[in-house]
């Protein structure tokens, strides 16, 4: 705006400022660690040789492959997570990120600096589109309680909860492949982690593992057998979750 002779606009609420409100939003939110300990009471199933070691495992020892697929119209996220459920053949609890950049407490982040993100697990137990659907719906303020009450409320979380050795990441519709990057002594949270986007109208995700941890040749031929079920037909256009059927009857009458 400077440069073109524009009045600037107001500047918008600084970091400290939204750290500040993210530590009252925590205490806020803390009815919602149930929530959590129902989620993550059992834990997930064994998959690898050993859990992700923050000390070993670090970003630069990851390999990585990087596949493609026809992109999906519609619910993306819910579409791929579903996709890989059915790739596994069995139950998953993942990591989703997020953007979080939420304004909470009045914020304002239009113009603020800063890279904001925010995860939360999900346990997925079938590979439906509407299941999935349903499950990202039901969690209270997509899900970003959960990073607030494992982090600024550490007196209060549930000890021993089960961790996710996926993590996920749909970037969204973007105009280059992203490029992967960090500080290689940065420890590894995920023994698999993926990430997704759209770009040019199809669908682009690399996968990244941890070869202590994985075998290369699993982790190719889960990454073909995902893409596989991407190419299927849509299960959004034949599958409808129970509390769909629900709402409709409510509102509709009884659906047969």
């Amino acid at each position: 705006d400077a440069l073109a002779g524009r009045p600037l606009r107001p500047a918008s609420s600084p970091f400290r400022v939204w750290a500040q409100e993210a530590v009252a939003e925590a205490a806020r939110r803390e009815s919602e660690a149930d929530l959590w300990r129902e989620m993550l009471s059992d834990p997930p199933p064994q998959w690898g040789r050993r859990a992700p070691d923050p000390v070993r495992d670090v970003l630069g020892a990851m390999r990585h492959h990087t596949v493609s697929a026809p992109a999906p119209g519609t619910d993306v996220t819910e579409v791929l997570l579903a996709a890989l459920v059915r790739a596994f053949g069995h139950g998953l609890l993942v990591d989703v990120e997020r953007h979080g950049r939420v304004e909470l407490g009045g914020t304002d982040l239009t113009r603020t600096v800063g890279w904001f993100t925010a995860v939360h697990p999900l346990r997925l137990d079938t590979g439906s589109v509407a299941d999935v659907r349903d499950r990202l719906r039901a969690l209270p303020g997509d899900g970003i309680g959960y990073g607030l009450l494992r982090h600024l409320r550490p007196r209060t979380w549930p000890a021993g909860l089960a961790t996710a050795r996926i993590g996920f990441n749909y970037l969204g519709k973007l105009t280059e492949v992203p490029a992967l990057g960090g500080d290689p002594a940065m420890p590894v949270a995920h023994a698999l982690e993926i990430t997704a986007a759209i770009v040019g109208g199809e669908l682009t995700a690399t996968w990244s593992w941890l070869p202590e941890v994985l075998d290369d040749a699993e982790v190719r031929t889960l990454a073909t057998a995902w893409t596989g079920h991407l190419a299927e037909p849509d299960p959004l256009d034949v599958e409808v979750s129970p509390a769909e059927l629900a709402e409709w009857a409510e509102e509709f009458g009884e659906v047969h």
